[in-house]
This record gives structure tokens, C-alpha cells and sequence, in this order.
């Protein structure tokens, strides 16, 4: 008779043993539960609701440039996610600046144009007598008297006067019809060092080139090609096209795709980065939206 081997058997033998206790130790952790680990996030306390900070620090919740930076981030997550129903959004240190509900009237946008032919005021009504005259139209019955209006044309809104800028910004602006110098005040407020070449911006790595196209005239793509030459040979790793002329977005996706250090952001850009001033936030942060 063959000896039998027993030292295969002993293995055997210690590995069923091994995977009993296994399954012993398994069951008895899931009828007591997992420990909480402090270190990790468990999910949203409240179902429905997300939490979104931003990149500032003690700010004041009353100040208009916080409820703007505000209701844009709870507008962006809302739209993002059709299963959010409530926003709280955090500063930096965990202090809540605002909470939005999705059933909550609507978010008010940072930078609202109204239309074109309401964008400029129009005249006050003359307050004072007004001179009657003859209606000289052939079919007027005899004697009508209308009144006339006085033609005025309505007053001039510069560029920087469609945005909301704080007293001291304002008064750094040298040309207000110019968004390059717009930005340049802007960092300049901020008290941030910047190198400038023409309408671009560098700080480190980040560049801004700023396009000079008239508000809402659509932007050209032979504009944004000159935008990203420009950006190249800044040697800036990330950077931002900034214009107050109209984007088209399907435009802009397609040149992320193919470049995505180099980011585009309308007029909008450029309130976010006032109000980051005005909350003593570093403007770049708030250049483009957040994801």
C-alpha cells in the first residue's frame, strides 16, 4: 500500500478553517454595523441637498457681491443635478452664506442685460408746462390741441456702468469703455501682482487674455484664434479668454475639447471677479464658473 501524503490535507484542512473564521468575523461586523470613520464623508445629510463651498473667506452673507457669488453656485448645482433640491452653499471655514431651494423663486443671475431696446434709459417725461399746438393732420377735427414731447436723447451707459462695481474699483477704471482696463483695475484692487502684455494678463501660470469686442457683438472665431496664439506664447500653463461680446457655446465646447487649458468666459467673468474683490477673495478663483 502507497503511503498517503498528508502534509496536502493539513493545508486543506487549515484553509477551510481559515475561511470559516473569515465568514464568522464578516457576519458578526455586519449585524453590529461599521464604525463611523471621522475622516470620511458618509453621503449628504439631508437627502436631496448638496453643499457647495466656495473658495472665500469670512465673508459677510449681506454684502450684494456674496448673494451674487451665491446664487450663481446654487443656480450652477441645481442645474447640474435635476435631483438637488436644496443648495446650502459654505465659504472656505464652514460658515453658510445662503441656502436656495429649487422651489424657491428663481435665482437671480449676477449679470442681467436687459434688452436692447431697453438697455439704455430712457428720458424723463417733461415735468414742466408743455406748449400746446395745432394738430396740423387734415383729418383732425378743428380746434384739437395735443401736446408735444420734447426729444431727448437718452444718456450714455459706459461699459462699466452695466456691471456691479464697488465705489473704490470704480474709480481705478481710467477708460470705462474698455474691458482691458476694467481687468487691470480689478487686479489691481485685489492687490495682486500681475505682469500685462497688451490684453493679456499673466500671474503665475494663469493668463487672461482679454478680448476688446463691444458688448453683445458676437465674437468672431478669427478673435478667438488670435485669443489663443496669444495665450501660447504667454507660456502660461492655464488661462482664460475673457470677452463681454456674445459666445456662441456649441464654439466655445469645441475649442476646450481640443483645448482645455484654455478656458472662455463672457462678461459674466468679470462681475465674479469684482465681487471676489469686493469679499476679499483672489479674483482668479472666480474667473470662470465653478464646475
Amino acid at each position: 500500500m502507497e503511503a498517503i501524503n498528508v502534509t496536502p490535507l493539513l493545508v486543506i484542512l487549515l484553509v477551510v478553517v481559515l475561511m470559516g473564521v473569515a465568514i464568522a468575523v464578516v457576519l458578526r461586523l455586519r449585524r453590529s454595523g461599521p464604525a463611523p470613520s471621522p475622516s470620511r464623508a458618509t453621503g449628504p445629510a439631508v437627502e436631496g441637498q448638496v453643499e457647495v463651498t466656495l473658495p472665500v473667506d469670512h465673508p459677510d452673507p449681506d454684502n450684494p457681491a456674496t448673494q451674487r457669488l451665491v446664487g450663481e453656485a446654487a443656480s450652477r448645482a441645481l442645474t447640474a443635478d435635476p435631483q438637488v433640491q436644496t443648495v446650502v452653499v459654505l465659504s472656505r471655514d464652514g460658515q453658510e452664506l445662503g441656502r436656495v431651494e429649487r422651489t424657491a423663486p428663481p435665482v437671480p443671475r449676477p449679470f442681467v442685460e436687459s434688452p436692447i431696446a431697453l438697455r439704455e434709459p430712457h428720458a424723463p417725461r417733461h415735468a414742466g408746462p408743455r406748449e400746446p399746438i395745432q394738430d396740423e393732420h387734415p383729418t383732425a377735427p378743428p380746434g384739437q390741441v395735443h401736446f408735444k414731447e420734447e426729444e431727448r436723447s437718452p444718456a450714455h451707459r459706459s461699459l462699466a456702468d452695466h456691471f456691479e462695481f464697488p465705489d473704490a474699483l470704480r474709480e481705478r477704471i481710467h477708460d470705462r469703455e474698455d474691458p482691458v482696463e476694467i481687468v487691470r483695475a480689478i487686479f489691481e484692487e485685489a492687490g495682486v501682482t500681475f505682469d500685462a502684455e497688451g490684453n493679456v494678463f499673466r500671474r503665475g501660470d494663469h493668463a487672461l487674455v482679454v478680448l476688446r469686442a463691444p458688448l453683445h457683438t458676437v465674437v468672431d472665431p478669427e478673435s478667438l484664434n488670435t485669443a489663443f496664439l496669444r495665450f501660447q506664447r504667454s507660456g502660461a500653463k492655464r488661462g482664460v479668454v475673457v470677452t463681454v461680446g456674445t459666445l456662441y457655446s456649441h464654439e466655445v465646447h469645441r475649442r476646450e475639447l481640443l483645448a482645455p487649458q484654455l478656458l472662455h468666459t463672457g462678461p459674466e467673468g468679470i462681475q465674479r471677479m469684482a465681487d471676489a474683490v469686493a469679499v476679499g477673495a483672489d479674483p482668479l478663483d472666480f474667473v470662470v464658473r465653478a464646475a
